[in-house]
């Protein structure tokens, strides 16, 4: 799956890292039914709120992670 981390983006002041990224994806990758919110997430992946939101949105908007409406995040299945 292609993650655009392309500095310019539109939606962001910032870019998260590559590493920041992947690691994020590998947990949930992990475990498929994790469900976490942004407070969750930021306490896993030991990250700043502003941090840790530009992870999720970064996975959010490469559609390998989708934001429910109790605002935690989860995989989108890949089948």
């Amino acid at each position: 799956m292609a993650i655009d981390l392309a500095e310019g983006s539109s939606t962001h002041r910032h870019t998260p890292s590559f590493e920041l990224v992947i690691r994020a994806m590998r947990e949930f990758d992990d475990l498929p039914t994790l469900r976490l919110t942004l407070e969750q997430a930021m306490r896993l992946f030991s990250l700043d709120w502003t941090a840790c939101q530009e992870v999720l949105d970064a996975l959010v908007e490469s559609h390998v992670l989708r934001r429910d409406r109790a605002g935690r995040y989860a995989r989108i299945d890949r089948d």
